[in-house]
């Protein structure tokens, strides 16, 4: 099967993922840290079922491979990977601080 590690991270991620709720084996389609200033929050990486991946193939030149994904019949799915020890918690209280949100809203997410 094989894997493909973020350079930024390490975290390794499988060529080939079996999502449960999708059924079937999608591909890896790409990766990409979240940076935040000098530290690497997270990695993710992006699956894709072999309508996607052939959508990808034959997409058009001006087109984005983020729309051609975006745009395909097939089935998608994403893994986040965190690092530097954030838990749920950490990130919980971080999303209530956002300037914006009603306290109403904050309160009922920070809950969760």
């Amino acid at each position: 099967e094989g894997f493909k590690t973020d350079p930024n991270t390490g975290f390794s991620f499988p060529l080939t993922n079996d999502f449960q709720m999708a059924g079937k084996k999608l591909q890896l389609l790409g990766m990409g840290t979240r940076k935040k200033l000098v530290l690497n929050v997270y990695s993710v990486a992006l699956y894709g079922s072999k309508p996607v991946t052939k959508a990808l193939a034959k997409k058009s030149d001006g087109q984005s491979n983020c729309d051609t994904i975006m745009e395909s019949k097939g089935t998608k799915a994403a893994t986040l990977t965190m690092n530097l020890g954030l838990n749920a918690e950490k990130m919980a209280e971080a999303l209530t601080n956002i300037d914006g949100v009603d306290q109403p809203v904050k309160d009922k997410f920070g809950e969760m």
